[in-house]
Formats: C-alpha cells, structure tokens, sequence
C-alpha cells in the first residue's frame, strides 16, 4: 500500500469507514447505488440504507469524497481496511 493511501486509510473517522463497508456488502462497492439509496429514502420510495434525514447531507458528501478518492487513485478503499 503506497504510503498516501496509509495515511488517507488512517484519517478515516469511523462513519467513513462503515460507509466504506456497506456500499460494499449492499450495494457490491458501487458508490453511485448508494447515493441513488439515500436520495430514495429521501424521496419517500424504497430503499436499503437507513439514514435519518438530518445526515443525508453529510453522508452524500463523505461518499462523494471517498468515490472520487477511489476514482483519482483507482483503488477500492475497502481493500485497504483491516480484514478488506
């Protein structure tokens, strides 16, 4: 693992890292499912994920962090967790 994605892996807050591993066992590491999830409940149409409607803000910008960190550095963040 280069020493980035270390350090990248380490500033992870808890709420990240479990978003981390539930687009992966929900919606198979496909972040855009997730957010299509979030923006459902919201709607009032059917969904997988339940967030409160306070966090739907902050939940929708720590997964568009993580998808583009991904993107940028073409990795899968789960693989780089403990146990990923």
């Amino acid at each position: 693992m280069k020493e980035s994605h270390e350090e990248f892996v380490k500033s992870l807050s808890s709420e990240d890292t479990l978003l981390i591993r539930l687009a992966e066992d929900l919606f198979d590491g496909n972040w855009n499912a997730m957010i299509e999830d979030i923006r459902d409940r919201h709607a009032g149409r059917p969904y997988l994920f339940d967030i409160g409607h306070e966090r739907l803000a902050d939940h929708l910008n720590r997964i568009e962090r993580l998808r583009d960190y991904e993107t940028q550095h073409r990795i899968k963040l789960v693989s780089l967790l403990p146990g990923g």
